[in-house]
């Protein structure tokens, strides 16, 4: 029996029967339009990912017009304001694009790093994830949040590897956590939720299957700090196993996928 253990979010795409997009040219147009190629780990991502229906309801961008950059954002803020600054000249000392107006584009790294924006939290659109510019030279970089409820210049680190983020973004998904997009999307494949009262009855029944829990990598959910994800595929069976919040088994089965 052979079982994946050590998946990637690509990896796992692939598994569902996702194939590498035609799209492809459109991130290559991005890297020239801006002089900077994207982190080899979400250049591969997207790769797959991009202009799929599996991310429509995804909290990361998978639409080459969505991707940006930061101060381009800050810049159309200000263009936009503009006129209201003008007819309220009180109301300037309170708007936080306001400071960046008043200085020069080249000083706006005095203030805040420029990022590149990746995603943001889908249907609400109060929180953006982004990529330091300078960090964009690494295959795996860290990705930042920037919260609308914090100052403009805050931005914390939310996952320390860019493949981190991406793998519990892919999680969510397959896990029909908010939206059942992955359920509708991903024809020829069934879905078994397990639910479990304790954790010994979930390893056990994973032992039945030939499954090692301690094996499956644990990723952490984007929702909530207490939920995580562990995974695996089988690939004789041609069956993924996501153990959810270390209680729920989802088992998604496709015989028709080639792999």
């Amino acid at each position: 029996m052979a079982v994946i253990y050590d998946l990637t979010a690509v990896k796992i795409l692939h598994l569902l029967g996702l194939k590498e997009t035609v799209e492809k040219t459109k991130l290559e147009a991005f890297g020239r339009e801006n002089k900077q190629k994207l982190p080899r780990i979400l250049d591969d991502f997207l790769s797959v990912a991009m202009d799929q229906s599996l991310f429509s309801t995804a909290d990361i961008y998978t639409d080459s017009s969505n991707l940006g950059y930061f101060y381009e954002w800050i810049e159309e803020e200000i263009e936009e304001r503009q006129e209201d600054w003008e007819e309220c000249p009180e109301e300037c000392s309170e708007d936080p694009y306001f400071p960046f107006s008043q200085i020069p584009k080249e000083q706006w790294s005095e203030l805040v790093s420029d990022y590149l924006l990746i995603g943001s939290d889908y249907g609400v659109g109060v929180v953006s994830f982004g990529i330091r510019k300078e960090n964009l030279s690494e295959d795996n970089p860290a990705v930042y949040v920037q919260n609308e409820a914090d100052p403009l210049t805050e931005w914390n680190i939310y996952y320390d590897t860019l493949e981190g983020f991406i793998m519990h973004i892919v999680c969510d998904i397959l896990a029909c956590r908010n939206y059942s997009t992955a359920q509708r999307v991903l024809k020829n494949t069934s879905w078994k939720n397990c639910d479990y009262g304790s954790q010994e009855e979930l390893k056990q029944d994973l032992l039945q299957r030939n499954i090692c829990f301690s094996e499956m990598k644990k990723y952490r959910s984007q929702f909530e700090d207490d939920v995580c994800y562990r995974c695996c595929y089988d690939l004789e069976e041609k069956v993924f196993y996501l153990v959810e919040d270390e209680k729920t088994l989802i088992v998604l089965e496709n015989k028709y996928v080639e792999i």
